[in-house]
């Protein structure tokens, strides 16, 4: 770890767009962010990212340089990459600021001598030993953040801001002497900290966090609640302290004193997992999912559902928690009609027969009723800031030829461009009814209809506190009959409170099922068990 006193003046990035609350980080420091709220690490990438776009507008000649109360020269590394697919490691290294050979003060063409010069250099330096002339489109995921992190360094940032850099990664990275691509990340990240740069990762990871920061900051709020320390030479029950007390402080401010942090999740599930087996037929479920495993349609190696199973008994409500990329909104529309994700395996019962649910008219003839606020997660990157909704159907062909990107890898606030403003007034003035009401309308409707089981997906998102009152009381008739729902929603505290259990997802596998009542402390090492 290094001495920032010793490296330079502080930076703050405000926490949020315009927001008066700041996050300060020294020169010399990685600093982890953690939060449970995706909203709170989106609106510090977007105050971060609109950094970002006024030091690229600003003159050349007027760097913004660090300093107290200030924002440094920054570069943001977001989960959607920033590699152009049909240029090769110079031209990417070297996108949007190519070096220009002069004579005297008069620029008369691309000094290609200095890019191939300098990007070797850099390359090396970032440990991405391929050959220059290797295009964007064929870097796996370590490659794309090293060259990422090449071109901030060209741009001579001081500080680089990453969000949840190790997610696609394979096995997080929990103890300092771990192997495998995410430890090779932030070995790296650990040397440019040594050499004076400041790093700052957006991480829902708390336990890894620990493993490579010199600080661990939480926000709630949109405001920073806590700083977390681990003193050099700690030990390991002194490591899982200050873990408990982030997991306190980013899940509601809960006692986590009492929950078995450093195994937990593996514990519940199993327990959970061999007493629902063992009783369901009894019960006569309505709803039994085996082995249920989805791919990403982006990147089609990646689990986003990882071989979940779970039941769902006549008069009963069952939540699904989960933080960021947990799977939960996956495991729910791929169930119903393959509206996310691809290439499904498992297996779905309704009501003791096997059935398909590959497409929704297959899904609804089997018994499958769905109501939500689901948004269109893919779309296609258009000129001029333009991200166009795409349908699932035309998702896997688009995919194929590059054409996408995941809106849910960069919060709505952190988009910026002419179209995308564009896109929200006309959106603004073209919504057709309330979504409350439609969803209100949908569970009214349930009870009479022939199927047993509903899909529940965000009903309550943008609801008022008279408006979700309305929609549990409809949720409650509509199971009192003896059908049965799924609940996903991103309110873990109000899924714990009305649920008759809920099952904690973290990275697409469940782990854990939490009975009605349990508190936020049991369940957020459960939700962030890495």
């Amino acid at each position: 770890m290094s001495d920032p006193a010793a490296t330079g003046p502080a930076f703050e990035i405000p926490i949020g767009p315009g927001s008066t609350s700041a996050l300060r980080v020294e020169p010399g420091t990685i600093l982890a962010v953690c939060s449970a709220s995706a909203s709170d690490l989106g609106a510090l990438l977007a105050s971060a990212t609109s950094q970002v776009e006024r030091q690229r507008n600003a003159p050349s000649r007027q760097p913004v340089r660090p300093g107290p109360a200030s924002v440094a020269r920054l570069a943001v590394i977001s989960a959607r990459s920033g590699v152009a697919s049909g240029f090769d490691l110079i031209e990417n290294v070297f996108l949007g600021r190519v070096p220009l050979r002069r004579l005297g003060p008069i620029p008369i063409g691309i000094d290609t001598k200095r890019m191939r010069a300098e990007a070797a250099l850099v390359l090396a330096d970032v440990g991405l030993d391929l050959p220059l002339e290797t295009r964007g489109d064929q870097l796996d995921e370590l490659a794309r953040l090293r060259l990422e992190l090449a071109r901030a360094l060209t741009a001579d940032a001081d500080l680089i801001v990453l969000d949840e850099p190790t997610a696609l990664l394979g096995a997080p990275a929990v103890h300092p002497d771990a192997t495998g691509d995410a430890a090779r990340l932030l070995a790296l990240l650990g040397r440019l900290r040594d050499r004076g740069l400041a790093v700052v990762v957006l991480t829902q990871r708390p336990r890894q966090a620990l493993a490579y920061a010199d600080s661990v900051a939480v926000l709630a709020g949109r405001r920073q609640v806590a700083r977390h320390v681990v003193p050099a030479g700690a030990s390991a029950a002194d490591v899982e302290a200050v873990r408990a007390a982030i997991l306190r402080d980013m899940f509601a401010g809960a006692d986590v004193a009492g929950a078995d942090v450093s195994g937990a999740p593996e514990a519940s599930f199993t327990a959970a997992s061999g007493a629902t087996s063992a009783t369901s037929d009894a019960r006569g479920d309505l709803l039994r999912v085996r082995g249920w495993s989805v791919h990403d349609v982006l990147r089609p190696e990646r689990l986003v559902v990882d071989d979940v199973s779970f039941e769902v008994g006549a008069g009963e409500i069952v939540g699904v928690a989960g933080l960021r990329r947990s799977g939960a909104e996956d495991l729910l529309l791929s169930i119903y009609g393959r509206s996310a994700g691809t290439d499904a395996t498992g297996e779905v019962r309704v009501s003791g027969t096997t059935v398909q649910t590959d497409t929704v008219e297959r899904a609804i003839a089997a018994g499958l009723f769905f109501a939500g606020t689901p948004h269109q997660r893919y779309r296609m990157q258009l000129l001029g800031g333009f991200a166009v909704p795409v349908s699932q159907s035309r998702v896997r062909g688009l995919a194929s030829f590059g054409l996408l990107s995941d809106a849910s890898e960069v919060p709505s606030d952190a988009e910026r461009g002419t179209g995308a403003k564009l896109l929200g007034a006309v959106r603004s003035l073209s919504r057709e009814g309330d979504q409350g009401a439609r969803v209100l309308g949908l569970l009214e409707a349930f009870p009479a209809s022939e199927r047993q089981v509903l899909l529940l997906l965000e009903p309550f998102d943008g609801a008022t506190p008279a408006e979700r009152d309305s929609l549990l009381a409809a949720l409650r008739t509509a199971v009192a009959g003896g059908k049965g729902a799924v609940l996903v929603s991103t309110d873990t505290a109000f899924l714990l409170e009305h649920c008759d259990r809920t099952l904690a997802l973290a990275e697409g596998r469940l782990t854990g099922t939490l009975p009605r009542g349990t508190s936020l402390a049991t369940a957020g090492p459960l939700l962030a068990p890495h």
